[in-house]
């Protein structure tokens, strides 16, 4: 009697065990697996590599960074090993990523863009500015915001960069008075800061070195204004533009003429990021210079005679 009681709770026993693998193996197989998404973004902004004039991020390298962390807790650059400098390359409206990530559960991430792509230590950039007209380089920085992503929600969409420009951009354009004729500007110079560190997460400037000259020059001046020369400088504090021109004035030729337009006559005491800076020339016969300034979009202002 007690054998076959024995053997009864057994066989009760393996029922149980077999009910409770049957539900184990049931539920594995209906366990809804966390499927990897892909990031990816969008390049929104501004412009070419030479000097940029439209809002149509061009067909070129951009970088990302990201700072990732738990929801809640702080961000830590410990993400860079998430996102550190990726390359990611845009073409035709298309941005595709030369190594593929995928959105991580339960944290939030902040992204760090720049262009053109290159190598960044410690989130700084070196950029050197000395280039003119189509040889510029336009220095782009995007920061979107932080993006959170629980698990169990849809995952976060395309990131929208918007590219914002991060040199200022300066133009010279020049015309001759009514009874003037023959200007040649023989040079529009002016020295500054042509070198510096650009750190892509805070988008501040370091170590602004390497003080240069920008020299521009042309002939054929006419009675109506012509671009002269263009150039994206880092910012920093305006400094004085020297003017040498030749021209034939009342019938009498001036050869070499030069003036010094001091800071306090150009409109601004300093060249800030994203705003564009027109200095107008215009000989006129009295032999002065007519000298004014625009700042336009990148920002707009009338223009004003400062010489």
């Amino acid at each position: 009697m007690i054998g076959m009681f024995k053997k009864l709770k057994l066989t009760y026993n393996m029922k149980k065990i077999t009910t409770f693998l049957l539900m184990l193996l049931l539920f594995a197989c209906t366990k809804v697996e966390q499927v990897q998404t892909t990031i990816t973004f969008n390049a929104d902004g501004v412009v070419s590599k030479a000097v940029i004039e439209s809002t149509t991020f061009p067909n070129a390298d951009f970088g990302v960074f990201a700072d990732v962390n738990s929801i809640g807790q702080e961000l830590t650059t410990e993400g860079t090993n998430f996102m550190n400098n990726d390359k990611y390359t845009h073409a035709s409206g298309t941005v595709t990523a030369e190594t593929t990530k995928y959105w991580i559960p339960d944290t939030q991430t902040q992204f760090y863009a720049y262009y053109p792509y290159g190598t960044v230590t410690n989130y700084l950039l070196h950029v050197d500015a000395n280039h003119k007209d189509d040889d510029c380089v336009d220095v782009l920085l995007a920061k979107p915001s932080i993006v959170t992503y629980n698990s169990g929600e849809n995952p976060p969409s395309t990131i929208n960069l918007n590219f914002v420009h991060q040199l200022a951009f300066i133009e010279f354009q020049a015309k001759e008075g009514t009874v003037v004729s023959g200007v040649t500007i023989n040079s529009i110079t002016f020295a500054v800061a042509q070198e510096g560190d650009l750190n892509v997460k805070t988008q501040e400037w370091s170590n602004i070195t390497s003080n240069g000259t920008y020299t521009f020059s042309a002939t054929s001046i006419t009675n109506t204004y012509q671009t002269i020369g263009k150039v994206l400088v880092i910012p920093q504090n305006v400094v004085a533009i020297t003017i040498n021109y030749s021209a034939k004035i009342f019938g009498y030729t001036y050869t070499n003429k030069e003036r010094t337009i001091p800071t306090s006559k150009l409109g601004s005491t300093n060249w800030e990021k994203g705003k564009k800076y027109i200095y107008k020339i215009s000989i006129d016969s009295s032999d002065v210079i007519s000298f004014g300034v625009q700042v336009s979009n990148w920002d707009d202002a009338t223009d004003t005679v400062i010489y």
